[in-house]
């Protein structure tokens, strides 16, 4: 990979996180997954992670030779102080293949916080090869970049980070509108620790196409309160131009994970391996959170409305149920307007309805706080796709 495409897209140092805020919101990447690649392009350095080797299946990565249990060699950052920065694991393992064959691949349990200061930015094709150098100066294991791009993928947790001020009355109304499931490790799991603020559905290790994982949490609370996160934030977020509470603050955080090649295969993705991943387009990355939304989350639609007596004629009925939907619903501006106007078809008597909502909404219903809180929330759910 050549230094211009590894520069594109990437601040200069001495940009240091300030263009983040740009850089690393409302777009999809990846935020960790497990690799393998075949030993015989790999050269081990250290013995001692080949100590114990077992036999996996290639799909679900389940266990199928007792009782040599996953030997993960484990490299731990550390700071100054001794607290653990971050985190990845190595193992060599026998996979079973198709017709039954078993072939030896060197594994990788990877994860964005290896980028270090450019962790916000996510796996991708300009911040992978920092990764690789980071994997490749431990020496551990040798192998190419090359090697690296072609290795399989599976486990892929896709992030999208968000801004939003509304997250804690945000995540009650999704955890209301949740489809209810009675099986256990399915539905929705709503989280309020004062260090962990956020919802999930269906489990990370168990999730299946038809039973996606999902998660929304406030990733802002996260680094500054979290004792896993906070040596992190400390260490490579928090210094910069730009200080790292603006860039953290009020940042929340959609995850969702595809489990193996047949996940991916659903939504019309061939290849497994890496270099394609990180390719994969924003279009197809949203299309995939809209379709996996579906399987936990109710239709958005408002609730029904009653007119409100007292104001005269035409433009304060039209005031009235404006002001209602948005003291009784969630709903946007845009979403309150869209909804009034959706069945007039001539474009001019369109227009015009449309612009008397506009001046009715602005010069009566703008200030309110609930109705900068519903633009809030709405927002959130739009990057949710929902």
């Amino acid at each position: 990979m050549s230094k211009e495409r590894e520069s594109k897209g990437v601040l200069e140092a001495s940009k240091g996180l300030k263009a983040y805020i740009n850089e690393s919101i409302g777009k999809f990447e990846v935020d960790s997954l497990k690799l393998r690649i075949p030993f015989n392009e790999v050269t081990i350095i250290n013995s001692e992670i080949v100590d114990k080797i077992g036999i996996y299946n290639a799909e679900s990565g389940e266990i199928i030779e007792e009782p040599k249990p996953r030997n993960w060699y484990r490299i731990e950052k550390k700071n100054k102080r001794g607290e653990k920065l971050y985190s990845y694991k190595l193992s060599i393992e026998n996979i079973k293949l198709e017709k039954g064959r078993v072939s030896k691949f060197l594994c990788i349990q990877l994860n964005s916080k290896i980028l270090e200061k450019d962790y916000l930015q996510g796996l991708t094709l300009s911040t992978i090869e920092k990764a690789y150098n980071i994997l490749i100066n431990e020496r551990i294991v040798l192998f190419s970049l090359e090697s690296l791009l072609n290795a399989e993928s599976t486990d892929i947790d896709f992030k999208k980070d968000s801004i939003n001020k509304h997250f804690v009355k945000a995540i009650e109304v999704l955890y209301s509108m949740s489809i209810p499931y009675k099986k256990s490790k399915q539905g929705a799991n709503i989280f309020r620790e004062k260090d962990n603020k956020g919802i999930e559905w269906s489990n990370r290790r168990t999730a299946t196409p038809t039973n996606p994982f999902l998660k929304l949490y406030h990733k802002g609370i996260q680094c500054v309160s979290s004792k896993d996160m906070l040596p992190f934030y400390n260490e490579f977020l928090k210094d910069g131009e730009l200080q790292g509470l603006e860039q953290i603050e009020d940042r929340v955080r959609i995850e969702y994970t595809l489990k193996n090649k047949k996940h991916l295969k659903k939504y019309g993705i061939e290849s497994h391996r890496l270099k394609d991943i990180l390719s994969i387009s924003q279009d197809k990355k949203n299309d995939m959170l809209k379709d996996i939304v579906k399987y936990h989350l109710e239709a958005r639609e408002p609730q029904s409305i009653k007119p409100k007596e007292g104001l005269a004629p035409m433009d304060m009925i039209l005031y009235s149920t404006m002001s209602d939907m948005v003291q009784n619903t969630i709903r946007s501006k845009e979403d309150i307007i869209r909804k009034h106007i959706e069945f007039i078809e001539e474009k001019g008597a369109k227009y015009r309805a449309k612009k008397k909502l506009n001046m009715l909404y602005d010069t009566y219903i703008f200030e309110r706080a609930k109705a900068k809180e519903n633009e809030g929330i709405s927002s959130l759910f739009n990057a949710l796709n929902w």
